[in-house]
């Protein structure tokens, strides 16, 4: 998916088109400790790191992994409240 965004980042770029923001979705929240999602965190700081290097100095937003799908207004709203 950081490929896609690239390419779309640069896509928008060529055409004059300014990016404000990007928002990053199912980020493992810091509450998740256990040893079984260990190198999924590694591996999650690593991309996050290169979208932050990448895309400076737009800034970029942070969304945690949800419990729930993203269905419905209440669900948009806690979206909302979490950005």
């Amino acid at each position: 998916m950081l490929r896609e965004t690239q390419r779309a980042f640069v896509y928008f770029s060529l055409h004059g088109l300014t990016v404000d923001g990007i928002i990053v979705k199912r980020v493992l929240p810091e509450e998740v400790t256990d040893v079984y999602f260990q190198e999924w965190r590694a591996s999650q700081a690593k991309v996050l790191a290169e979208i932050e290097a990448y895309f400076a100095p737009v800034k970029v937003k942070r969304v945690p992994l949800f419990t729930h799908e993203m269905l419905g207004r209440e669900r948009l709203q806690e979206l909302a409240r979490s950005l």
